[in-house]
């Protein structure tokens, strides 16, 4: 069997889900880039889990910032697997505390935010393991859906990337009630990351300490600092 492997400069990642979809692959397709190393899982051609950091378990922050488990919960889970992301976020999805429709919906959005964060990418490389093993169970997305999401949060992010200088920006308040705060009325998620910045924490830390990936912490974030408040 051919090895099915390339530059993203040659193919495009949808084109490359496309292909696996169409042919009803299963197992893990590896993006690399510059600070990159990510996975999407596939099974039977559908997307069953997808990471822009192989080594970190976006699943589990979404669960605790969403307060469905307490870290002690998600140390008991880990301690019962062998360690890798995936198996972590299976264990997750298999351990019965918390509602199957509730994990699908986390899973989802932790599925296209990752790979809104891939196709951001214009150098690199992928590679696709049949034998890389993915999750037991949980959602199955079509590629379609995942790629039509992520194009969407694609065109958005222009707009938000020109209220964010950067992910190693610092983010601070806005010392003055002055201009600009009239009028904005803040909902949970503005309350929430704004009870995270402290002056000295960056956009990425921001990022990682609300839980909710990159794209929508952002969003939230350009709607503050357009706002006057950060």
């Amino acid at each position: 069997m051919i090895p099915l492997q390339g530059t993203l400069h040659e193919f495009s990642l949808p084109d490359v889900f496309s292909l696996l979809e169409s042919t009803r692959k299963s197992g893990a397709l590896r993006v690399t880039a510059d600070n990159t190393d990510g996975r999407v899982f596939f099974r039977d051609g559908g997307i069953c889990l997808a990471l822009s950091d192989a080594n970190r378990v976006p699943l589990a922050a979404r669960l605790v910032s969403a307060n469905l488990i307490d870290e002690d919960e998600l140390r008991s889970v880990v301690a019962s697997t062998t360690g890798s992301v995936v198996a972590i976020t299976d264990a997750l999805l298999n351990s019965g505390s918390v509602d199957d429709h509730v994990l699908g919906d986390l899973l989802r959005e932790q599925v296209i935010d990752a790979v809104f964060e891939l196709m951001r990418l214009t150098e690199g490389r992928f590679s696709y393991d049949p034998a890389e093993p993915g999750l037991s169970r949980g959602v199955t997305l079509g590629v379609v859906e995942v790629v039509g999401e992520a194009n969407r949060r694609l065109d958005e992010w222009q707009s938000i990337s020109r209220s964010i200088a950067s992910p190693d920006a610092v983010v601070a308040m806005v010392p003055s009630a002055a201009d600009g705060r009239e009028g904005f009325a803040l909902g949970a998620e503005q309350w929430l990351l704004l009870s995270l910045v402290d002056g000295r924490r960056t956009v990425s830390e921001l990022v990682e300490l609300a839980g909710k990936g990159e794209f929508a912490t952002c969003r939230v974030l350009g709607d503050l600092v357009d706002a006057g408040l950060v």
